[in-house]
């Protein structure tokens, strides 16, 4: 990481994640153990939709 990433988290400001496009995301999630879907769940109101969604274990 860069010392101005470091030197910003250290100050308590973060840097925005990248954006990933859902399909991506869904891809990965898809290739979890579903002990690990469950926590995730709790990552972001966005991941817990899609997680909770009948359709995304199909």
């Amino acid at each position: 990481m860069s010392d101005n990433y470091q030197s910003s988290t250290a100050k308590g400001h973060q840097q925005p994640l990248p954006f990933l496009p859902e399909e991506l995301i869904i891809q990965i999630l898809l290739r979890l153990p579903v002990r690990s879907l469950i926590e995730f769940k709790c990552v972001c109101k966005s991941w817990k939709t899609l997680i909770s969604d009948p359709k995304f274990a199909k």
